[in-house]
């Protein structure tokens, strides 16, 4: 058994496991895999240093619309994977959101949508199409502001 030291990172009230860098490598681990933690509260504080020394917050993400776009531009809705939904505040609490069209005040619903005040947008921006890219910012330390871009797919 191999004993690491992890850090655990706390953001808008979630905690998360951050491994480094080079374990991630060597055991050439992706999304979803399991690891197994045993913890153990005590550890020596002389262990190796194994984090990079630039850590920073992520400020932005950018992710590809999913195959279902027919519900998606139905409802007026878009829909934001589970793995990014920690980049928001926690579910329905509002902030704005800039687009091409001005500022829209919304929130994340419990199922990971945008739905509130986007029928404009969607009006504006739409039909949306399967491979779409979304980017999405945020413009404050606060996490109530945040820039959407939208970009379609080149044909």
């Amino acid at each position: 058994m191999k004993l690491i030291r992890v850090k655990i990172k706390k953001l808008r009230n979630h905690f998360y496991l951050h491994l480094p860098k080079m374990i991630i490598d060597k055991y050439k681990l992706n999304d979803g895999d399991e690891i197994e933690i045993s913890l153990n509260l005590n550890a020596p504080s002389s262990q190796v240093n194994l984090w990079e020394e630039s850590q920073k917050e992520i400020s932005r993400i950018l992710f590809f619309l999913p195959n279902d776009t027919q519900s998606i531009n139905m409802y007026n809705r878009i829909y934001v994977p589970a793995k990014y939904r920690f980049f928001f505040p926690t579910k329905e609490k509002d902030f704005i959101l800039e687009t091409n069209i001005g500022n829209i005040r919304t929130h994340l619903t419990s199922d990971g949508f945008f739905t509130k005040g986007m029928r404009q947008w969607f009006y504006a921006n739409g039909p949306l199409s399967y491979g779409d890219l979304i980017k999405i910012r945020t413009l404050d330390d606060n996490k109530s502001f945040y820039q959407l871009i939208y970009e379609k797919k080149n044909k």
